[in-house]
């Protein structure tokens, strides 16, 4: 894969922590890496979220970094 190349995949995740009042949420993947929604990630709602909740999130992979670009119930 060249590093320009723009590459989405899913992943299952779990929600740890939600800071509706900071527009964070925290949820962790399979592996137990840690990842971050912020209130303006496409998906649900911050305030639709608790925690062990399960989502399914789209990860988006540009360059050297990774974000999750859109979240949601699980498929």
């Amino acid at each position: 894969m060249s590093p320009d190349t723009d590459h989405t995949r899913r992943l299952q995740v779990t929600v740890e922590e939600v800071l509706p009042a900071t527009g964070l949420a925290y949820v962790k993947d399979e592996n137990q890496r840690s990842w971050a929604l912020t209130r303006s990630t496409p998906g649900t709602g911050l305030e639709q979220l608790q925690p062990g909740q399960l989502l399914s999130v789209s990860v988006r992979r540009l360059q050297h970094a990774e974000y999750i670009c859109a979240y949601g119930q699980p498929e």
